[in-house]
Formats: structure tokens, C-alpha cells, sequence
């Protein structure tokens, strides 16, 4: 299959933060499908910084919103405030939590443990029909991988 990546420079916003994403059209039997994968700002002292929900709106931008697409990676955000600070409402997120938080120490881990609050940070928006997605268990990072897969 062949791959054409469409290169997106980082943008400066608020407070210096900056755009993290990688936009790839690919062809699958014919058909193309936007993939974007991005890493918005994070929080280590409370659930969330509106810095990252200005970054997912500068994101959008460069959503081709004519293709089908996928758009998934470390949002920051748990799956509940973003569909209550977007105008996004419907996400595809894992049953278990991606990450936890102890929003005292600002420390974050990817196992439970107590002190630490439970999020679900990293998931999937997507015009395609996606299988419930699912974390993968490993301790790589302070947050567990997610994955899911769909039929064309």
C-alpha cells in the first residue's frame, strides 16, 4: 500500500504550547483514510489545561473532512471532559483507564494505586466504524497503549 504523509509543522498557541500531530493519508482497496496521531498538552497538578482543547481545535484544521479518518493519540484529557468541553460527542475510548494520576504529587503511572485517580487520556474520534478499543498492558510509559482495528 502506499503511504503519502502530509507534513505539518508545529504551530505556537497559548502559553507557548505547541501542536504535536502526524496527518497520513493512506489507500486502502481503494479507498483513502486520514490517519492522525497527536499529542496534546498535559496536566500534572489537576484533569486537564484548556491548552489542550485549543490545540485539538487548531488540530482539526487539518482534518480533510471529505475522507474518512481516525483520529487517535494522548489527548490529555479524559474521554468525559472532552465530550463536554468539544464539540465532539461521540469517542471511541477503552474500558480501562490509560493512565493515573495523582493530582497532589503532579506524579502519573499506568497501574492503579491508591491516591491516584483513574483516566482514560488516550483514544480514538473516527469516522469509521471502530472495535471497542482496548489497552495493551505493558510499563513502557506512564500511559497504557491503546488499540482497536476496522474493516473497510
Amino acid at each position: 500500500h502506499k503511504v503519502a504523509t502530509i507534513p505539518t509543522s508545529p504551530r505556537k498557541l497559548l502559553n507557548n504550547a505547541i501542536i504535536a500531530v502526524i496527518i497520513a493519508n493512506i489507500k486502502i482497496n481503494n479507498k483513502i483514510i486520514q490517519i492522525a496521531n497527536l499529542h496534546l498538552q498535559s496536566s500534572h497538578y489537576k484533569p486537564f489545561d484548556l491548552v489542550a482543547i485549543k490545540q485539538f481545535n487548531e488540530t482539526k484544521k487539518y482534518i480533510d473532512y471529505n475522507l474518512n479518518y481516525v483520529i487517535g493519540g494522548d489527548f490529555n484529557v479524559d474521554h468525559n471532559d472532552f465530550v463536554n468541553l468539544t464539540d465532539i460527542k461521540s469517542i471511541n475510548y477503552p474500558s480501562d483507564p490509560t493512565i493515573y494520576v495523582n493530582f497532589k504529587t503532579g506524579d502519573s503511572i499506568c497501574y492503579p494505586l491508591d491516591s491516584y485517580c483513574s483516566q482514560t487520556y488516550d483514544y480514538f474520534i473516527s469516522t469509521i466504524n471502530l472495535k471497542k478499543p482496548k489497552t495493551i498492558g505493558t510499563k513502557y510509559s506512564d500511559h497504557l497503549p491503546v488499540e482497536t482495528q476496522f474493516d473497510l
